[in-house]
C-alpha cells in the first residue's frame, strides 16, 4: 500500500465510513437528481467557496449572479467558508450526505482529497476547449492536480509564495530587498529593522492557526534550508532540519509577542498596520492590500522578496501551486457542476480574479491591467517574472503531505513551544519526527 494511502484507514473512522456510504450511493443519487432535474427543469447545485477575502467574495458574487441570470437550467447556491474551516465543513457535509457539487481546492486540499479518493476527474465534465486554455505546465502530469492523465481540479488562478516586505523600512536601515539573498543577510536585516520602541517587528508566524504554521514551514523555512518539505525527516537531512529550527528560534527574538494569539487575519493586519516588516504571504496578497491599505500596494513601499537561502551556493526560492474548482465523487449534479466550472474557470471570467497570476494561455499583463486597473501592473510584472523561471531564483513545486490538518496541528504545538523558548531545537525536531511519522504510519 502506498504511504500516502495508509493514513486514510485509521483517520476519523466514523466520518470516513459515512463518506464511504455517500460515495457508494453517489451513482444512484446522480441518476435521481437528473430525473428530478428533467421534471423541475432547474437543477440546484451547491458551490462551496473558501474565498472569504472581500475581493474574493466580490468576484464570486458577481459571476455566480451572472451565471444564474444568463440561463434557467442551473441555479448555483453560493455558500462561503474559510480556508481554516474547509476541511471540517466538507467532511461534515459528506458525512451528512449533503456534499457540495463544486468546492474550492488549494495546495493542501487537492492532495488530501485525491489521496482519500473523494474527487471526481473533471475531464468528463468540462470541455476540451477549457482544458486547452491552460498553460502547458498546468495540465502536465507533474502538476499536483493531475493523476494518471486525469485532472482533479480546474484552476482559476496560479499562486506563488514569497516574502512580502516593507521596502521602505529595509532601505531605511541599509538593506535593499534585492540584495538580501542568503539567510545570514536576512537575519542581519531582521535585526536591523527590529525597533520595538517604534512598534516595529521583523516578521511573524501565525501561531493561533494551525494551517498557517504549517504553511510557514512548508513554503518558506523548509525549502530555504534544503528540505523537500516540512515533513522531510530523512536521516541525512536531520542537521538541516535542526538548523532551520535553531534559526526560527533566534528569529523569534524579533517577532511580536502577541503573535501567539494571531490568526491569518491578524497576520495580514500586522503588515497593513505597520507592525511587521516581512509578511509570509504571496501573489494573492495584492487583493488584501488593495482592500485594506491601497497606499501600501505600491512598489516604493512594498517589495516581493524570494525567500533567502541557507544552502551554500543555493538560490532564493518562491513556491508555486494552483487554486481552483473540484467536483466531488459524491456530487449528485456533476453535469451541472461541470457547466458551472466551465463558466467560472474560463479565461474571460478568471482574468478578473484580483489575486495571483493567470493560469491561462494568452493572458497578458495588459489584459490583467485592463480588468483590474493600472495599480496592479508592477505586481503582475514582478510575479510574472518569477513564474517565467530562469535567472537566480528557484520556483519550486513543493511536495505536499497528508493528512494536512493532523500534521499541521502537531507543528503548531511544537513550533509554538520552540518560539516561546519552552523547548530547544533538538527536542522540537525529535517531537516533530516522532509524532508526524506516527500519524503518517
Amino acid at each position: 500500500m502506498p504511504l500516502g494511502k495508509q493514513w486514510v484507514l485509521g483517520w476519523r473512522t466514523p466520518v470516513m465510513l459515512a463518506i464511504t456510504v455517500v460515495l457508494a450511493v453517489g451513482v444512484v443519487g446522480f441518476a435521481v437528481a437528473r430525473g428530478a432535474a428533467e421534471e423541475d427543469e432547474t437543477v440546484t447545485i451547491v458551490y462551496l467557496s473558501s474565498g472569504s477575502a472581500e475581493v474574493e467574495q466580490a468576484h464570486d458574487q458577481k459571476w455566480v449572479r451572472e451565471f444564474n441570470e444568463m440561463q434557467d437550467e442551473i441555479y448555483v447556491d453560493y455558500q462561503l467558508t474559510t480556508w481554516a474551516d474547509i476541511f471540517d465543513r466538507l467532511y461534515a457535509d459528506l458525512g451528512a450526505g449533503n456534499p457540495p457539487d463544486v468546492v474550492w481546492y488549494g495546495h493542501a486540499q487537492i492532495n488530501d482529497w485525491m489521496e482519500m479518493g473523494i474527487l471526481e476527474p473533471i475531464n468528463d465534465w468540462v470541455s476540451q476547449d477549457l482544458l486547452d486554455q491552460y498553460l502547458d505546465h498546468i495540465v502536465d502530469e507533474s502538476n499536483e492536480i493531475v493523476q494518471d492523465g486525469q485532472l482533479y481540479g480546474a484552476p482559476f488562478t496560479q499562486a506563488s509564495r514569497a516574502f512580502i516586505v516593507r521596502r521602505d523600512w529595509f532601505e531605511e536601515v541599509g538593506y535593499p530587498p534585492e540584495e538580501i539573498r542568503t539567510w545570514d543577510q536576512f537575519m542581519e536585516a531582521a535585526a536591523a529593522v527590529y525597533d520595538p520602541e517604534r512598534g516595529r517587528y521583523a516578521t511573524t508566524i501565525t501561531l493561533a492557526e494551525d494551517r498557517m504554521v504549517g504553511a510557514a514551514l512548508h513554503h518558506y523555512y523548509a525549502p530555504a534550508f534544503g528540505l523537500r518539505n516540512a515533513v522531510d525527516f530523512r536521516d541525512e537531512m536531520r542537521d538541516n532540519y535542526i538548523e532551520m529550527l535553531t534559526q526560527m528560534q533566534e528569529l523569534a527574538e524579533y517577532m511580536p509577542p502577541a503573535q501567539e494569539g494571531w490568526t491569518h487575519r491578524d497576520s495580514i493586519i500586522s503588515y497593513t498596520e505597520g507592525v511587521v516588516a516581512v509578511a509570509l504571504q504571496g501573489s494573492y496578497f495584492q487583493g488584501d492590500l488593495a482592500g485594506l491599505a491601497p497606499q501600501m500596494a505600491q512598489p516604493d513601499v512594498t517589495a516581493i522578496m524570494p525567500v533567502p537561502t541557507a544552502v551554500p551556493g543555493g538560490n532564493p526560492h518562491a513556491s508555486a501551486y494552483t487554486v481552483g474548482y473540484s467536483i466531488l465523487r459524491a456530487a449528485q449534479n456533476k453535469e451541472a457542476a461541470g457547466r458551472f466550472i466551465e463558466f467560472m474557470a474560463d479565461r474571460d471570467v478568471a482574468v478578473e480574479w484580483a489575486m495571483n497570476v493567470s493560469p491561462h494561455k494568452g493572458v497578458t499583463i495588459d489584459d490583467r491591467v485592463a480588468a483590474l486597473g493600472d495599480q496592479v501592473r508592477w505586481w503582475e510584472e514582478e510575479w510574472g517574472a518569477l513564474f517565467a523561471g530562469g535567472g537566480d531564483v528557484d520556483l519550486l513545486s513543493i511536495p505536499p503531505y497528508s493528512p494536512t490538518s493532523e500534521i499541521d496541528s502537531v507543528k503548531a504545538e511544537v513550533i509554538g513551544d520552540l518560539l516561546g523558548g519552552r523547548i530547544g531545537p533538538e527536542e522540537a525536531y525529535d517531537q516533530l519526527k516522532e509524532r508526524v511519522e506516527a500519524i503518517r504510519g
